[in-house]
């Protein structure tokens, strides 16, 4: 516990506008690098649950306002604005001050959406170089 209050002791020093607190996903049968990982070294849900509790506690006691389960926002940040007047929305990425729309994926991992079409960019830096190198490469007639 004492390692979850340091980091959001850290994270509210900063003060950004918006924290996510999400639980780690443990999840090896579609990550195959967590395959790696002792299933049974990571917490019990009861103790997930608790830092759960512990975390929204100590960001509420920073000033934070709950927004859904696992986001927080200062009062004066637009999404803690909408969750407060009831004109919050939600989309595959989170909360948001607008209705869903077309969000186009920047980065490695990216996921990115147009229309009913969901797309993720290339998962490792070396992929996604390689994408970048050859979308910038001009086309050459043969």
């Amino acid at each position: 516990m004492t390692s979850l209050l340091d980091t959001l002791g850290h994270a509210a020093e900063m003060r950004p506008d918006r924290i996510a607190l999400f639980g780690y996903a443990h999840v090896p049968h579609i990550v195959a690098r967590q395959r790696r990982i002792d299933a049974s070294a990571l917490p019990a849900d009861a103790d997930r649950f608790m830092m759960a509790n512990v975390g929204h506690d100590f960001l509420v006691a920073q000033g934070y306002r709950p927004v859904g389960f696992d986001h927080f926002a200062l009062p004066h940040d637009p999404v803690a604005i909408a969750a407060r007047t009831h004109t919050l929305n939600r989309n595959f990425q989170g909360y948001s001050t607008q209705p869903d729309c077309d969000l186009i994926a920047l980065g490695v991992s990216a996921i990115g959406r147009i229309g009913a079409t969901y797309s993720q960019n290339a998962k490792t830096l070396e992929e996604y170089y390689l994408s970048l190198i050859h979308i910038s490469e001009p086309t050459r007639p043969y």
